[in-house]
């Protein structure tokens, strides 16, 4: 959405994307896990149906990928 907005505007949306990744990074990144299948941790699934909760899954670790991609000006597809 950053990109789409004047830049006064759009900052306030690329600074709040940098926030939540860096916390992403911080809180839930498994980097120190020794063979973790999947970057980050206690995601959920469908929580009314108490389906995958606090688990890893893969479609937020490509949007963690994708949104560092996109921050870092990469203008094309990543998969």
């Amino acid at each position: 959405m950053a990109s789409l907005l004047p830049e006064m505007e759009g900052g306030v949306y690329r600074k709040a994307a940098e926030r939540i990744l860096v916390s992403l990074h911080q809180n839930y990144a498994t980097w120190h896990l020794p063979a973790h299948e999947a970057i980050l941790l206690q995601a959920t699934g469908h929580k009314p149906a108490s389906d995958n909760v606090d688990v890893s899954l893969i479609y937020g670790d490509y949007f963690f990928v994708e949104a560092i991609a996109k921050l870092n000006d990469w203008r094309n597809r990543i998969f």
